[in-house]
């Protein structure tokens, strides 16, 4: 599918300086044929169906050939969402709670301290997990803490993955605490390349992007269980792809660090890269999880032995991760919530990750 510069039709209509990378990026994301239905009207439509809901979404994409309206089939299982992290969809007109700076919409609780940042001292021996919400950020910085700590277990069932990954733009602990954090620090962060300070290239920088579709899913049951967002999904998406969520636009946000995947101290990472299997059309096909793994222990100069290996399949399996309160916050919601889990088996549109 050619993608012209204007990404989406509805009202976004994102401009790409750099479209060929834009093809690219959309291309890794959709590299599962599909089985389409042309009609005169020169639409697509696939029917969609989400657990417990039959929700008719729309996510356009402007192409040189006709405009097509994709009406993509998902399932998308429960989460268990942690109401203090992220009230980034509180919309007032759909903009609400979100305020603008240097051409990105930003959550309100992050004011304080991206107008810091300038001033944020980065270490060479940082390291680095960014993404845009809800692209399960969580389950590489379990794995790079555990390689990084070389495998400390204990630490990882006992401590909570915000104690050991500090959260840069919330508001607690705060950059003034994390300023003084002994080396080597782990610190995670959702800020777009362009709000980050400029040193952060020296630091190991892991970016972790997903599907974006799957993305819109993910952040509109987010909000839907935090109560901060009260539309139907078509609303929603009409939100995302108009750049009025937190931390849009998404596009931007990743095709800045896709432009920069070839720095000696840059990772570009999937989140389908780690999924052991993929689901498509009914089949189990075998992912390279191990690999991935190994990627990431290799970028971070890292030996793991066999054994290592093995923990780390076995720990930073989605089976495991979420059960894993540590990781998947289902604690915090109360026994009603604990079949839900923050890293479960993704749904995705065009295939399952498991």
């Amino acid at each position: 599918m050619i993608i012209n510069d204007s990404l989406y039709n509805g009202g976004c209509a994102l401009q790409m300086e750099h479209l060929q990378d834009t093809r690219t990026v959309l291309n890794m994301f959709m590299s599962f044929p599909i089985r389409v239905r042309f009609l005169q009207s020169g639409f697509v439509r696939l029917k969609q169906n989400m657990i417990e809901n039959s929700l008719k979404t729309v996510l356009r994409l402007n192409v040189k050939h006709p405009v097509f309206m994709l009406h993509i089939r998902l399932t998308h299982s429960r989460r268990t969402f942690i109401h203090h992290k992220f009230c980034l969809f509180k919309f007032k007109s759909q903009t609400g709670s979100v305020t603008s700076f240097k051409g990105v919409v930003l959550p309100q609780f992050t004011e304080n301290n991206v107008h810091k940042l300038e001033n944020f001292e980065v270490r060479p021996d940082d390291i680095w997990v960014i993404s845009f919400p809800r692209s399960e950020t969580e389950w590489i910085q379990e794995i790079v803490f555990l390689i990084n700590s070389n495998m400390d277990l204990e630490k990882a069932k006992t401590v909570s993955i915000d104690d050991r990954f500090l959260y840069l733009e919330y508001p607690t602990p705060g950059l003034d605490a994390i300023t003084t954090i002994p080396s080597p620090r782990m610190i995670k962060t959702h800020l777009p390349l362009k709000l980050l300070p400029e040193e952060i290239r020296k630091s190991k920088v892991i970016y972790v992007a997903r599907n974006p579709k799957d993305t819109v899913v993910s952040n509109y049951h987010f909000s839907k269980q935090l109560k901060t967002f009260d539309k139907n999904f078509n609303s929603f998406v009409k939100a995302f792809i108009r750049n009025k969520v937190g931390y849009a636009p998404w596009w931007q946000h990743v095709l800045e660090f896709w432009k920069i995947r070839d720095d000696p101290n840059v990772l570009f990472i999937t989140y389908e890269d780690l999924c052991e299997v993929i689901m498509y059309k009914g089949t189990d096909i075998p992912n390279d999880m191990e690999g991935s793994i190994r990627k990431i222990s290799q970028f971070l100069d890292k030996e793991l032995t066999n054994r290592d290996l093995n923990m780390l399949l076995s720990h930073c399996s989605s089976e495991n991760m979420k059960n894993n309160k540590q990781v998947s916050y289902k604690w915090h919601l109360g026994e009603e919530n604990n079949e839900q889990s923050d890293i479960m088996k993704g749904k995705h549109f065009f295939y399952t990750a498991r």
